[in-house]
């Protein structure tokens, strides 16, 4: 199955619980004003995911497993 930005896919929520739900690859960053901001983050480098604004708290606080069987 190949991943695309912006479409629906099946993530791991809660892994204790199993919970399955479906979400939109990319991030709405915090200053988004809306849910149609243009210009989502699609990926972040492992350098700096914990120290730019954008991926910080997401990073920190709203972890998801995404299945997958290669990258």
């Amino acid at each position: 199955m190949n991943i695309r930005p912006g479409q629906l896919n099946p993530v791991i929520v809660n892994h204790e619980k199993k919970e399955i739900d479906l979400m939109f690859w990319g991030l709405l960053p915090h200053f988004a004003e809306d849910e149609h901001y243009k210009y989502k983050a699609i990926n972040a480098k492992a350098e700096t995911v914990d120290k730019l604004p954008t991926f910080r708290q997401p990073f920190l606080h709203k972890r998801c497993f995404i299945p997958a069987k290669g990258f």
